[in-house]
């Protein structure tokens, strides 16, 4: 969808509805308030707007983008993770972009959460909500990603994928092949340490300056041990 068809169903969805707040949910948040269009739409509807950031260690969250966009029959992405870095450093840069909302929604209405693995508990939280289990025995999981070291040979297996039906066959027939292959086959570096740590330490001092101005612990952001993220690779015969 493009913007207008976007606000188009958003309208239609909060019109549909009793409901008093709307959550919106993305990880394109820059575009919102840069687009004239929601920018009147926001004006004329919300008599409030609230922006929770969810942050982690930015060479995470590169690996985690990535992974979101190879899998996606929509996008294929072809490009390498060091390319997918160097075309979103800006996005990145969470400092900057924090302040850029804040100047529009006020200091007061951001809310800061650093990512962990109690990331729902206190997200929920933010909305007085509690998390709770389901009685039902149930293992769903919404959006599940791609086994990391299936990433290479997804790229490159699927360039022949004729459309996306064809894309999805391809991407889900490696991903369960690959729980035959043994891992002393990931010999591909996809990401080595260096490259993560220089990511990490070139937004330490941003991410500092988050901290302080947030008034938050973001330690979690830094000082963690690497691992070399090994894949199989991308001319394994499957």
């Amino acid at each position: 969808m493009n913007p207008p068809q976007a606000l188009e169903k958003l309208k239609f969805e909060m019109m549909s509805t009793p409901a008093k707040d709307v959550l919106l949910s993305s990880e394109l948040s820059p575009f919102y308030f840069n687009n004239p269009a929601f920018k009147n739409f926001a004006k004329e509807y919300f008599s409030e707007v609230k922006v929770i950031f969810t942050v982690r260690k930015q060479s995470e969250l590169l690996l985690s983008l990535f992974n979101q966009l190879v899998k996606d029959p929509n996008v294929r992405y072809r490009a390498s993770l060091f390319n997918l870095a160097m075309r979103n450093i800006s996005w990145l840069n969470y400092f900057e972009n924090i302040k850029r909302w804040a100047s529009v929604v006020g200091k007061e209405n951001i809310i800061v959460v650093p990512y962990s693995k109690n990331i729902t508990e206190d997200f929920l939280r933010i909305f007085d909500i509690e998390k709770t289990t389901s009685n039902e025995n149930t293992n769903d999981v919404v959006n599940p990603s791609l086994p990391t070291r299936c990433l290479s040979l997804v790229q490159e297996k699927t360039k022949i994928a004729k459309d996306n039906a064809d894309f999805l066959v391809i991407r889900n027939n490696i991903i369960n092949k690959s729980k035959d292959i043994p891992f002393n086959e990931d010999t591909y570096i996809l990401f080595s340490v260096p490259e993560q740590q220089s990511f990490d330490h070139y937004f330490s001092r941003t991410n500092q300056a988050l901290s302080t101005i947030a008034d938050i612990d973001l330690t979690g952001l830094t000082n963690q041990e690497y691992k070399e993220i090994k894949v199989i690779h991308p001319d394994f015969n499957i």
